[in-house]
């Protein structure tokens, strides 16, 4: 973002545990990027999403800081919300379902 004013999305191989949820949509709105996905232990929707994040992807998942724990939505779905900050060294996002 800081370099051209874009943001990109990139897809890379999954070395670690699945974490049975899903990002399923990435959009940008206004100065925040939505973030949509779906939990795969449905129809157990008392799980709880946590977000992590890292600046550095080849850090093992363990090592990612969770920025958000929330319940999954009723429908089993998840919608997280990261305002873009100018400036914000490059964080790569994960999402975890928890018990």
């Amino acid at each position: 973002l800081a370099v051209d004013g874009t943001i990109s999305v990139m897809v890379g191989p999954v070395t670690g545990p699945t974490t049975n949820a899903t990002i399923t949509k990435v959009s940008l709105s206004g100065t925040n990027m939505l973030v949509h996905g779906t939990n795969n232990n449905v129809p157990n929707t008392s799980f709880h999403y946590v977000v992590l994040t890292t600046p550095n992807l080849t850090n093992a998942l363990s090592n990612w800081t969770p920025v958000v724990t929330n319940p999954f939505n009723p429908d089993g779905t998840f919608d997280y919300t990261n305002p873009i900050v100018p400036g914000t060294p490059r964080q790569f996002l994960d999402v975890e379902a928890v018990p």
